[in-house]
């Protein structure tokens, strides 16, 4: 039965970061990236762009999906896992504000919303576990 809740859960956070993955924003274009695959996201301290800090945000939210789906299963393995995630999330957010502070007029604006987006569904996932 645990198994059935956990798999439930982890198709329900998917398919939430699916749509959050397809949302447009008001110019019409993708507000969130698709996610890549761990092998080419970036370290948080060598990510230099809005497109690799997307993507990266992007995979980190994916990561912690999954760790709370298996938390919840009953695997108890999955705090340091977790933890690094937070950790990551926090580096990212301040990626972010430098990122920002680099932008102007509606790239700028776009961008703020992006972040707040991410800090939201971050926290949003983060109340699950």
């Amino acid at each position: 039965m645990k198994s059935r809740y956990a798999l439930m859960i982890l198709i329900v956070g998917l398919l939430g970061v699916s749509c959050a993955l397809g949302a447009k924003d008001a110019t019409g274009t993708t507000a969130i990236s698709a996610s890549v695959p761990a092998a080419s996201i970036a370290a948080p301290a060598d990510i230099k762009d809005v497109d690799t800090w997307t993507a990266t945000y992007n995979y980190v939210i994916s990561q912690y999906v999954e760790v709370v789906a298996r938390k919840n299963a009953g695997d108890s393995s999955t705090l340091n896992r977790s933890l690094e995630l937070i950790a990551i999330s926090s580096d990212l957010n301040t990626v972010g504000e430098t990122l920002d502070s680099s932008l102007s007029g509606q790239d700028r604006v776009d961008f703020e919303a992006r972040m707040q987006g991410f800090k939201e569904e971050f926290s949003r996932i983060a109340t699950m576990y």
